[in-house]
């Protein structure tokens, strides 16, 4: 029965794959602009964020009505993948923590207070939320001006 057995170890190892973190963001390729708040310079279109000359301070943010369900006093993974750059500078990712009933609780600005973006690739950070957090917003920040850039890919997941 050598078909039983091949039939057998590929079943088996479908069954036993350890199942993938789930994504929490709710629009991770930028696919729904709906689900952003963009100031002038952003643009959430085209399944990308476009940053083109905003002024300083200006940023996009998932919009509350999409904010990520998580876990208090939980650790996360954050990434954010820089696709394209014309003129890069200084951002700010900020992760605000929120309970149940939308009250802030506080944040945290990942991977630093200011990072500057150089190259394309990946930015990455972790974090951990608060006790009594229920759920996160998640905004970035222009704090020059002159930035010109394309990002996708942004994820939450638990570490």
């Amino acid at each position: 029965h050598g078909w039983e057995a091949d039939f057998w170890s590929g079943y088996a190892d479908t069954i036993l794959a350890p199942p993938s973190d789930p994504e929490l963001m709710p629009d991770p390729g930028f696919d729904d602009a709906s689900k952003w708040t963009a100031i002038t310079g952003f643009t959430v279109a085209d399944s990308k964020l476009s940053i083109s000359n905003p002024a300083a301070n200006a940023s996009v943010r998932i919009h509350d009505d999409f904010f990520p369900a998580v876990d208090a006093e939980t650790a996360y993974n954050f990434s954010l993948e820089v696709t394209s750059l014309t003129s890069g500078g200084n951002i700010r990712i900020q992760v605000n923590y929120y309970d149940s009933g939308g009250t802030l609780l506080g944040n945290s600005r990942i991977p630093s207070t200011s990072y500057t973006v150089g190259a394309t690739g990946q930015i990455t950070a972790s974090f951990t939320t608060p006790v009594s957090c229920a759920m996160i917003g998640v905004t970035i920040y222009a704090l020059v001006t002159g930035l010109v850039m394309e990002m996708d890919n942004i994820s939450v997941k638990a570490a």
